[in-house]
Order: structure tokens, then C-alpha cells, then sequence
């Protein structure tokens, strides 16, 4: 099994906070890994069998108009009965529209294709799509559309993937959708677990961080509750479709509540597509909660899950490993509400936002953080994400220790509850 010891892992997050899209790689078993954070957008959507082959042939012609978009950078291709990869343009390689006609409706359809044939390195660009069979039995499926691409890659071609995407979500009636940064999962199915310890420490260092995994988070894979339940929480760019446009009061009710000036809302016929602020980020803990990723999840909250599987292959009866539970689920999912409490009641705060005047009743006046060993600049009651539990009253010029923890270094930040411990 591959294992980050504590150097590798501390040193990949302190790289993520200088640029958000980041590899790490390691050797194991003499096999050399390669795990990447990257930003990606996923679709989720039902496909009746009325409809399943004119679906099957929109993602197929999306695979071939996101190769031209992204200058030809996918390189392999599964194949469509078995999944192996080979070149794209092997002759050994079907064609995939006659597969996709003959196929019969109670057969899974997918497109798996990567610039890369790795099944241990995160590819720098993937498409990914599977539309769900159909069986009597269980009449609603989510199937599900997803892309990988670079950062750097997206910095310079926002407008053309914005226009993409929403062409993407009508085509394919998309009734939940997310974009942002998480786990680049490689594409062989065995990989998909070994990153789950390191997501979870991800997820409690980096609010930013999103669970995203289309092949598991649907109803036929689920271990717990699947997004046929209830949406994921908000991350930087966020479709809410028909369905569960009704949960949350409608269009004009979702709307409505998203006054921030700098959120940006694209109508779609069945849906919106909401994005937080200019582009996305990580936003590192230590940083505070940004009140634009509250108020959209204020205005979602009635739409979202309660709890979801974020443990793709799960766990045996031996493991040990750390990885989120159905309780640190709930928490996750609930991190941008007045009341949450991810990843621990002590560290969080939220962001001044001077444009629009936002805080949630619980801001604080931003002062920088500061590192262990350093004076204490200001006396009053400081915490750290390097420890649960931390808050604690430092005079002006009070040497700031450093602590051992679960959250990396020792960074004091100033805490937004000034008031002494009840006694």
C-alpha cells in the first residue's frame, strides 16, 4: 500500500497553498505513484431509456468537441467492452458510435480517456463519462460526466470551458453539478482508495478541498447515502438542476437570496449554474471561511444530503486508516453554515468581506498569522489549526509556543470570541 510519511505529506500542502493544483509523487513496492490535487468539473444527470442512445451520442460528440478545446491533449482511451487503454486512434479500438447504438439498454456505456496511461499518476487532462444501464428494478440511476484539466490550462481558456460546461449540462439535462478542486483519481479502480487517509487531511487544512467521485457517489456503488439523496455542498462552481431546484423553493427563490456582488449565476433552461467569486481556490483554513461560500450555501442548504460516501472502495474489518466517517460526512458537508463545525469549532472564523458587508454574525477583524516562537503581537486569545483545543490568552510580547497536531505547522491566528473560559 503507498504511504506519505508525515515530511512528504506536510510539504505537498505547503506547496497547495502556494499554487492549488499540485502533484505529489512517491515510490511503493518499487512502482512509482504520482497523486495530484487538480480542478475538474463533474455533471451529474438520469438518462431514461427513452432517451439512453441519443445520450450515449452527446457524450461522444462532448469527448470529441473537449479534445479540440483542450488542443488534442488526451492521448489514450479505454476501450468500450473492456476498458483497456490503447492509443486513441488504434485500430484495436472500436468505433465508439455504432458500439453506443447496438449496446444493449442494460449495459453500462462509458468513455475513460486520459493524457496519460498511468493507472498510478493523476493525468493532467481526463474525460470521463458513464451512462448508467437500465434496469426495472431500479428505475432511477445517476450517470455522470467528468473532466480533468489543468489549472494553468483553465487560467487561459475560462470563458471557452465556462461555455462548454453549460453546453455540456443542457445537452445532458445535468440536474447537479460541481467545479473545483479535489483528488484526480487515476484510472486504475485500485488507486481510488489509497488516497483516502490524505484526502480526509486535505479536507481539514483546505475549505477549498472538494469529495468528487462520480463512479462511487452513485446509486449502484454507494456504501452509505449516494447524491440520488440530496446534493454535495458548494464548492467554487455549483449546478442545481430541476429536481432539486424544487427542494431549495425554485429558481426565483435561489436567485434571490445570492446578493453578493460577486457571485456569478448562468441561467440554464432546467437549472443555474453558480460560481463563487472569480476563480476558484483551495482557501486554506488558516485564511477563514469566505462569506460568499456561506451564502450560496444558505441558498442550497435545502437541496443538500445530510450525509454521503466519500470512501469509494470502503473499508475492511482491520483498517485502521483515518479516513471520513458518516459523522465527519455530515460535518463536511455542513462546513460553510453559521453553525458548522468542520474541521474543528476552534479554528474556524469567518473572512471580513468589506465589498459586500457580509460576515454571518460571527467575523472578526483580520490580523496576520503568526508562527510559532515568534512575540505575541497584541494581547488577547489566539488559536491554532495546529491543534484542537488551542485558544489561549497570550499578553503583547508572550513568546507563541509550537505545537505538535493534525493540522500541520503552528500558525496563531487571532480568535473571533475575545471572552474569557466560563468558569
Amino acid at each position: 500500500m503507498p504511504v506519505l510519511d508525515d515530511d512528504e505529506f506536510a510539504a505537498w500542502a505547503a506547496d497547495l497553498k502556494e499554487w492549488p493544483s499540485v502533484s505529489q509523487g512517491f515510490v511503493a513496492d518499487g512502482v512509482e505513484w504520482e497523486w495530484a490535487v487538480g480542478l475538474s468539473v463533474s455533471l451529474y444527470f438520469h438518462v431514461p431509456p427513452e432517451v439512453m442512445i441519443e445520450k450515449r451520442l452527446a457524450a461522444i460528440r462532448l469527448w470529441q468537441e473537449y479534445q479540440a478545446l483542450i488542443g488534442n491533449q488526451l492521448t489514450h482511451v479505454g476501450h468500450p467492452k473492456g476498458g483497456r487503454l490503447h492509443k486513441i486512434g488504434s485500430k484495436r479500438v472500436p468505433d465508439f458510435i455504432e458500439h453506443a447504438q447496438k449496446l444493449p439498454l442494460d449495459e453500462n456505456f462509458f468513455i475513460e480517456s486520459a493524457s496519460s496511461e498511468s493507472e498510478v499518476t493523476s493525468a493532467n487532462y481526463t474525460f470521463r463519462s458513464w451512462i448508467r444501464s437500465y434496469w426495472e428494478e431500479v428505475p432511477f440511476k445517476l450517470s455522470w460526466l467528468r473532466l480533468d484539466f489543468a489549472y494553468s490550462w483553465w487560467r487561459d481558456h475560462r470563458d471557452a470551458l465556462h461555455a462548454f460546461v453549460l453546453k455540456a449540462a443542457t445537452q445532458m439535462n445535468a440536474e447537479q453539478g460541481y467545479m473545483g478542486f479535489g483528488y484526480v483519481n487515476p484510472l486504475g479502480v485500485g488507486a481510488a482508495g489509497d488516497i483516502l487517509p490524505y484526502e480526509k487531511q486535505l479536507a481539514r487544512r483546505f475549505y477549498g478541498y472538494h469529495f468528487d467521485k462520480p463512479f462511487y457517489m452513485d446509486s449502484p456503488h454507494a456504501v452509505s447515502r449516494p447524491l440520488t439523496f440530496g446534493m454535495n455542498a458548494p464548492t467554487w462552481g455549483t449546478l442545481i438542476g430541476t429536481r432539486w431546484l424544487e427542494k431549495a423553493g425554485g429558481k426565483a427563490a435561489v436567485r434571490a437570496q445570492l446578493t453578493h456582488p460577486r457571485i456569478r449565476v448562468s441561467e440554464l433552461p432546467d437549472a443555474l449554474w453558480i460560481e463563487a467569486g472569480e476563480e476558484p481556490g483551495l482557501l486554506p483554513v488558516e485564511d477563514g471561511i469566505p462569506p460568499i461560500y456561506g451564502e450560496i450555501a444558505r441558498a442550497l442548504k435545502p437541496a443538500r444530503a445530510d450525509d454521503l460516501d466519500f470512501l469509494t472502495l470502503g473499508q475492511w474489518d482491520d483498517d485502521e486508516r483515518d479516513v471520513m466517517t458518516p459523522t465527519d460526512s455530515q460535518a463536511w458537508l455542513a462546513r460553510f453554515d453559521p453553525d458548522g463545525s468542520w474541521p474543528s469549532p476552534d479554528v474556524r472564523f469567518w473572512q471580513p468581506d468589506p465589498q459586500a458587508g457580509i460576515g454571518l454574525g460571527i467575523e472578526s477583524k483580520r490580523r496576520p498569522s503568526i508562527p510559532g516562537g515568534a512575540p505575541c503581537p497584541e494581547s488577547g486569545w489566539w488559536f491554532t489549526p495546529a491543534q484542537a483545543g488551542s485558544r489561549r490568552y497570550f499578553k503583547s510580547g508572550e513568546t507563541m509556543p509550537s505545537l505538535g497536531g493534525d493540522y500541520g505547522l503552528t500558525f496563531w491566528q487571532w480568535s473571533p470570541d475575545q471572552s474569557a473560559p466560563k468558569l
